[in-house]
């Protein structure tokens, strides 16, 4: 395969993470993000969410090949963490759900100068500024990629591609909290995937103008989906008491954080380690 369109370029913007115990493990998705530094240099990070690596002491990603320029398909390198959780920094809020991992501070062991990777790094000018934000219409066609349910081509170690709509507007915290909601499939394993606005050959706004032209927006990461629960009654022949089943459904709405909180992150990190 030629990477020389963006819809394959999202094929490689992402990583499936594995973090596990003995007791217990976790699969989400991890995707690269980098911001360009003062001298011109990127640093590299990955995102995910918080609860995907959280408690694990272990995690394993694996890597595409890069040779001559092209992804290797079905030659890898796996990487194998230990301290996986404490490796991670974690937003101050609790209750945002994002961790983003500096790759140039966990990598070196396996780069050299013969072992290349093959990704696709989102850059920070992909985060949508008030402006942009702002001409988004209350529904605006999304896409998100990763491992729902943990389903990938392991062969070729890729994605899947979901599509989806805004269940909210996007310019709007919901619940007054940095996030919006969107309608579409969304599955265990899709936690942590990156959230796209993708327009091809034509870019609409709200008034109903467009231009020709394509382009690709990072929304957020998703999170996690809302549960619809029943709770059935049995009822049983000369019972006194009726005990119950409860069943969740989900309800194919996701929650999605917004990448201003990602962004704002990273500049925390680098500060941090005294970079800009």
């Amino acid at each position: 395969m030629i990477v020389d369109s963006t819809a394959k370029q999202i094929l490689f913007c992402t990583v499936r993470i594995e973090a596990y115990n003995n007791d217990k493990s976790s699969v989400g998705t991890g995707f690269f993000f980098s911001y360009k530094l003062k001298d011109g240099r990127e640093a590299p990070f990955l995102v995910t969410n918080k609860h995907v690596i959280q408690g694990y002491f272990n995690g394993k990603v694996r890597f595409t090949l890069n040779i001559d320029g092209k992804p290797a398909f079905g030659e890898y390198i796996e990487k194998v963490f230990d301290n996986f959780d404490s490796r991670w920094f974690k937003h101050d809020d609790p209750n945002i759900d994002i961790a983003i991992l500096p790759l140039s501070l966990n990598l070196n062991d396996i780069l050299t100068n013969e072992t290349k990777l093959f990704n696709i790094s989102i850059p920070q000018e992909a985060i949508p500024n008030e402006s942009q934000t702002n001409e988004f219409d209350a529904l605006e066609e999304i896409i998100f990629v990763g491992y729902p349910n943990g389903l990938w081509d392991s062969r070729n170690n890729l994605p899947l591609i979901r599509k989806g709509i805004t269940a909210t507007p996007i310019e709007i915290n919901f619940e007054n909290k940095p996030i919006f909601l969107i309608d579409g499939s969304v599955f265990p394993g899709s936690s942590g995937s990156p959230v796209f606005l993708y327009n091809k050959g034509m870019i609409p706004d709200r008034h109903g103008n467009v231009q020709i032209g394509s382009r690709l927006l990072l929304l957020g990461i998703l999170s996690a989906v809302y549960y619809k629960e029943d709770h059935n009654i049995l009822e049983m022949i000369e019972s006194v008491s009726k005990p119950g089943i409860t069943t969740r459904e989900m309800i194919d709405i996701g929650i999605v954080y917004k990448s201003t909180e990602i962004l704002n992150m990273v500049k925390k990190i680098l500060s941090v380690f005294k970079v800009e």
